[in-house]
């Protein structure tokens, strides 16, 4: 490279000037380069340099991630290791424009150190070489990179430093990541990295945990002591300080375990071995209470974004995932029946000795099909019953009255709630999960879950008059109404319908007419008035909440098994919402006739 490294960074300064002739000079001084011998190096001096500029040195991150994006992968290297002239690797690396290996190898020696060597004011910096390690450990983990894990755990191990341990973090849930869904047959790498992380993962986290409750009790305590003035302004604090808040860290290290049983489980000894451990941290996170005093004055969206609710709801989707893929132990005997009767057919002697590995963690270990029959059969026996009862407590707690609620102070974000529905309505399927004790909180769930969530809220009548066509295209965005609490209380009726009509069909028709019954006759009492008299607003939600619910029983009530007379309702109830006052009522008269 010809450039010296004062004239790099002006030409990097250049790259983002708000004059197009100015930046497209440096775009192309920048082309030029790439890839040319010693810019690597020389973008990693100007990255390292903390008196430069930082939108300098964000830009000189961003050239090299490019620069590794793009020249980093050797097309050579799929032939296999087939003896060659070093001088023939170079010129085919050349010619396909592909950094030299000793430019590599020099980048793996500094890129992690240079991560660990950017303050937390330069995070954009910092964001980009991890994802510069992202992209090389792809091609380069762990065969030419063995390191790479020894540096991070050495880093996880060191709890006394809060940098430290976020940047391993955040590093390792990039290298896992490139694991995520690949398959059994390519995840060797993966299970190494779970033998040599997950045993200082996991006092890492409740390390962590610990210090989130130490941090709540001295906030509560200087409630006390400090005026409000003063106490605003260290919670302000706190806030700016996000980066080193324990549960970003636990949050990270949740993304990790997330990553690293997203497809398929490891055959690791360890996924067995510290399963109860993993799920003993999960629960208390979710379980973890929050002082109101943090969420005062914040609105829900404000409140979802704390890092005690970041960590919560990846803690709640892991439980929900788990849940889904292992929490019916009659789905597991079936799956381990076809499983054993398919490898019967083609080994009888290798299935009886894979199966009996379910009592045996030692052949277990060496069979990845018998560790995650080994791992849903604990989860379903051990982990869903508590987990089902845990998140029942929670709904309790969200939706007790104002008074209550401030006490237990359990404030459920809107994801939360949509998770922890989606957890329970897999579990009305469950018969050893829905008869001791989700059958007994049915009608809880339904009136004082379900049935407010159904209904429009204060929210969707702000953003109505506010911005009517984001109203319009949150109603349309299937990806919205996915994590949306609502869409998730519906699937949870429809689930009681499906398995659990016997219980809940009659109750579920009877309130609809009752709302309906109680709104016609307000409806009736405010049109005698003259006007004098209006239609409460929560009448108003209320009909809304039936036509929701009608809607969800819609095809059990219409069907030949059923003397609904669910017609007589529809001509009853909503057709005349069609000329409603109310601007919900009217919408979700014309959405129940196209249900």
């Amino acid at each position: 490279m010809n450039l010296q490294p004062e004239q790099l960074c002006k030409v990097l300064e250049g790259s983002y000037s708000p004059d197009a002739e100015t930046r497209g000079q440096a775009e192309a001084v920048l082309k030029s380069l790439s890839p040319t011998k010693g810019l690597l190096s020389a973008l990693m001096h100007i990255i390292s340099h903390d008196q430069i500029d930082l939108p300098i040195r964000t830009a000189a991150s961003v050239t090299l991630k490019n620069e590794v994006r793009q020249h980093w992968r050797d097309p050579a290297a799929d032939l296999g290791e087939a003896p060659a002239a070093a001088a023939a690797a170079a010129a085919a690396a050349a010619a396909a424009g592909v950094y030299e290996e000793e430019e590599k190898q020099l980048l793996r020696q500094h890129l992690y150190k240079l991560v660990k060597d950017t303050s937390a004011a330069a995070a954009p910096v910092r964001l980009q070489l991890i994802e510069c390690i992202r992209i090389v450990a792809s091609y380069d983990y762990p065969e030419r990179w063995p390191s790479l894990l020894e540096e991070v755990c050495e880093d996880l191990a060191a709890s006394a430093s809060a940098a430290k341990v976020l940047n391993a973090l955040m590093v390792l849930r990039k290298v896992v990541g490139n694991y995520e869904f690949k398959g059994k047959e390519s995840r060797q790498a993966l299970d190494k990295i779970i033998d040599k992380s997950w045993p200082l993962l996991l006092p890492a986290g409740a390390q962590l945990l610990q210090l989130q409750q130490q941090q709540q009790q001295l906030l509560l305590q200087q409630q006390q002591q400090l005026a409000p003035h003063q106490l605003q302004q260290l919670l302000l604090q706190q806030q700016q300080q996000q980066h080193a808040d324990p549960m970003t860290l636990l949050k990270l290290l949740f993304k990790i375990y997330w990553s690293s049983t997203q497809l398929c489980l490891s055959s690791s000894p360890l996924l067995l071995s510290t399963m109860d451990s993993w799920f003993e941290l999960l629960s208390a996170c979710i379980l973890l209470p929050v002082p109101s005093l943090l969420l005062e004055d914040l609105c829900a969206e404000e409140r979802s974004l704390l890092p005690v609710y970041k960590a919560k709801k990846w803690a709640l989707q892991i439980v929900q995932r788990v849940f889904g893929r292992f929490g019916d132990i009659k789905l597991l005997k079936r799956e381990k029946e076809k499983e054993m009767n398919k490898r019967n057919k083609i080994n009888e002697t290798n299935a009886i000795s894979s199966f009996a590995a379910v009592d045996n963690p030692a052949a277990a270990a060496r069979d990845p099909d018998a560790v995650a029959r080994a791992f849903g059969e604990r989860f379903s026996e051990l982990w869903a019953p508590r987990l089902t009862q845990e998140l029942l407590l929670l709904l309790q707690q969200h939706f007790a009255p104002q008074q209550q609620q401030q006490q237990q102070q359990q404030w459920l974000s809107p994801r939360m709630l949509n998770l922890t529905l989606q957890f329970l309505a897999r579990a009305v399927e469950a018969g050893r999960l829905y008869t001791p004790i989700l059958k007994q909180q049915g009608n809880f769930l339904l009136q004082k879950v379900c049935f407010p969530l159904m209904h429009f809220s204060k929210d969707d009548a702000a953003t109505w008059e506010t911005e009517p066509l984001e109203f319009i295209r949150r109603q349309n965005d299937p990806l919205e109404a996915f994590s949306q609490p609502r869409e998730a209380a519906i699937e949870f009726v429809k689930s009681l319908v499906r398995y659990r009509a016997k219980d809940f069909l009659e109750p579920m028709y009877l309130t609809i007419e009752r709302v309906c019954g109680e709104f016609a006759a307000a409806a009736a009492a405010a049109a005698a008035a003259g006007g004098a008299a209006a239609v409460p607003e929560e009448l108003y939600q209320a009909k809304d909440g039936a036509l929701v619910l009608a809607a969800a029983l819609s095809e059990r009530l219409t069907s030949k098994k059923r003397k609904v007379p669910f017609q007589e309702m529809l001509f009853n109830f909503v057709l005349p919402e069609l000329s409603s006052a109310n601007k919900f009522l009217r919408l979700r008269a014309c959405w129940q006739q196209q249900q």
